[in-house]
């Protein structure tokens, strides 16, 4: 069965509770992102404070980790984090 995602700059986002999973599961390495504060603000809880890790999906480790103040700066930091694995992986595999 065929899963549609929401992509966000071309990588898959799934949130399951106060965490964000990004990246493609069969790549080295995803992204979580996880809401450690929100303020409210009237009725609608803002996240003002996010854990980043970058995860091997081999090893299920962490391999960086950094905190953001916002949702935004977080999938800023986690795109560029695949990125430049995406980058790496496809240099060792051309030698």
């Amino acid at each position: 069965m065929e899963q549609n995602f929401f992509l966000y700059k071309g990588y898959p986002l799934v949130r399951s509770g106060k965490c964000l999973y990004y990246g493609y599961m069969n790549d080295p390495y995803v992204t979580m992102i996880q809401v450690i504060h929100q303020n409210q603000s009237g009725s609608v809880p803002i996240a003002d404070l996010l854990q980043v890790y970058q995860l091997s999906t081999n090893e299920n480790k962490s391999i960086q980790t950094a905190k953001r103040p916002s949702l935004y700066a977080a999938l800023d930091l986690a795109r560029a984090w695949l990125f430049r694995a995406e980058q790496e992986s496809s240099q060792q595999k051309n030698g």
